[in-house]
């Protein structure tokens, strides 16, 4: 059952990579890589993050789902545009956060040490 287990991780973060990856030839083929900056792919994602905001104030799943997969897209393409992939971003935010300490307050994870300044 271990090896299984080992096994269907190690498939799942292949398909996951290999889904970034699809994105970023998705990307290159619209030359949205070639031709497109990191400053109109800043101003998108704030567009995606209203559509975000509004699909919550309406608790449409769908639309939910939806706005945080085009985020993802777009913070995608942001991070090649940048030199960088989305891949060694989110490992870095990971390695930042795994043994971060602190508290809920009012909904929010506040880490140890900003509590301080609340």
């Amino acid at each position: 059952m271990k090896h299984f287990l080992i096994l269907k991780t190690t498939w799942l973060s292949r398909i996951q990579n290999e889904r970034f990856e699809l994105i970023r030839q998705w990307a290159s083929k619209r030359g949205i890589l070639d031709k497109g900056n990191s400053h109109t792919q800043y101003v998108k994602l704030m567009e995606e993050a209203g559509e975000l905001a509004q699909a919550l104030l309406n608790k449409d799943t769908y639309e939910i789902k939806d706005a945080i997969g085009d985020m993802v897209v777009v913070l995608t393409n942001l991070a090649a545009l940048e030199g960088m992939t989305i891949e060694n971003c989110i490992d870095s935010a990971y390695n930042e956060i795994a043994n971060r300490t602190g508290t809920m307050l009012n909904g929010t994870f506040v880490k140890t040490g900003k509590l301080q300044t609340l």
